[in-house]
């Protein structure tokens, strides 16, 4: 894997639809006039689910496995970061899911690591510069659900 890392961002509605975050949030009702109580308006509101990183990755991959610390400190600093790790090579389902996923995105599995949130992606790892990169995303999906 060559040391590869683009980053691609979609649509602030795209980004919204892809990562499920679009919920009922009684806009110009109460929450009785919605039929909802107001702790599940609450719980509803696009702000308070959390924004999903798929981490593709590949058992024996060494740019993976640098990666990993990386994605734990992601999940440290965002608590509201659901991560998904998928495995490729050994688990036909997570290939699938890799395979399908980069389609949905408009484009080909080019190789591992390959970090997708909403309709952004990132391909590859170099410590510090793609770590940047990733906290961007992260960011920006968070910033997005505003």
């Amino acid at each position: 894997m060559h040391l590869l890392s683009r980053l691609r961002v979609g649509s602030t509605v795209a980004l919204v639809a892809a990562t499920s975050l679009v919920a009922w949030s009684g806009v110009g009702l109460g929450a009785e006039g919605c039929g909802h109580s107001a702790s599940e308006a609450a719980s509803e509101n696009p702000i308070d689910e959390p924004v999903t990183l798929l981490f593709f990755w590949r058992e024996g991959c060494p740019h993976c496995e640098a990666a990993k610390p990386m994605v734990k400190a992601l999940a440290t600093e965002y608590p509201k970061l659901r991560i998904e790790r998928v495995e490729v090579r050994r688990d036909p389902g997570g290939a699938e899911r890799f395979v399908e996923t980069m389609e949905r995105l408009g484009t080909t599995p080019e190789g591992v690591p390959t970090f997708v949130v909403g309709d952004a992606y990132v391909v590859g790892y170099q410590e510090g510069a793609t770590d940047a990169r990733l906290r961007a995303l992260v960011q920006r999906a968070f910033d997005e659900r505003r």
